[in-house]
């Protein structure tokens, strides 16, 4: 019957070691989740920033940047007219877009 006890102790300690290394895998694991994540959350970031940037230039937009083009005309004294004003304004938020 010893023999059956020896072969019990010898089992657990193959069991302890084997958790041991299941123990020791499982954070490499999760360091190689973190690093697929990464990514995804960059290009996520990107796709946002790409979608922000985009803003739709209203009708007011160009009416109020055509009225300071009118008004700059204005102060400053130099020819034009209210057309003038208009593409410029039109050509300006364009290029800002």
């Amino acid at each position: 019957m010893p023999k059956k006890t020896t072969k019990k102790a010898a089992n657990k300690k193959v069991t302890k070691k084997t958790t041991k290394k299941a123990v020791k895998k499982a954070p490499s694991k999760k360091a190689a989740n973190k690093t697929t994540r990464k990514p995804a959350k960059k290009i996520v970031k990107k796709a946002a920033k790409k979608t922000t940037n985009k803003r739709v230039v209203t009708h007011e937009d160009i009416n109020y940047a055509a009225f300071l083009n009118f008004k700059n005309r204005i102060e400053n004294g130099l020819d034009g007219d209210e057309r003038d004003d208009w593409i410029a304004a039109e050509r300006e938020l364009k290029l800002v877009k």
